[in-house]
């Protein structure tokens, strides 16, 4: 099966918005596995188990978290790529701050309706928020990739 022709001047933001779930389920999952595995290695308690330890764990959210992630990005990208055009922002970098934004708000969201209270600043938690903006950034210019490489073809 080939893909659908595409129309000169017709931008396809399923494919961009595709892609970027892609782009941020791969980082999303592949910078939660690496700081789990530095929290491990730099743990001194030998009885915590992470997602590092524990393959299965981290397996299983992964394969869950895939169809999560396609969600988030239609949802949170579908009005970022709106705000790029309205702005009239076409740059890669302006794509990585607006999904870095993207990122920060769904982390502020996420910690308003699991934890409302006791939210500490330690080493994790900041990694957790780099973490969440770096996947916002990295879908961001996922899209924008797309996007612009669409431009280029037509």
């Amino acid at each position: 099966m080939t893909a659908p022709a595409r129309k000169r001047g017709k931008r396809y933001w399923g494919y961009a918005l595709f892609g970027a779930s892609i782009a941020a389920w791969l980082t999303f999952f592949g910078a939660a596995w690496l700081m789990s595995v530095v929290l491990d290695l730099t743990s001194e308690d030998a009885s915590r188990v992470s997602a590092g330890g524990s393959p299965g764990l981290l397996a299983a959210s992964a394969i869950f978290g895939a169809p999560v992630v396609l969600v988030i990005c239609f949802v949170v990208g579908a009005p970022a790529l709106v705000l790029l055009e309205v702005l009239k922002l076409s740059k890669w970098w302006q794509a990585a701050l607006v999904g870095a934004a993207a990122g920060a708000l769904l982390l502020l969201g996420a910690l308003t309706f699991t934890r409302p209270t006791d939210v500490s600043v330690n080493a994790a938690g900041i990694a957790v928020a780099v973490i969440f903006m770096l996947t916002g950034a990295t879908a961001g210019v996922t899209a924008w990739a797309s996007m612009w490489l669409d431009k280029k073809a037509a």
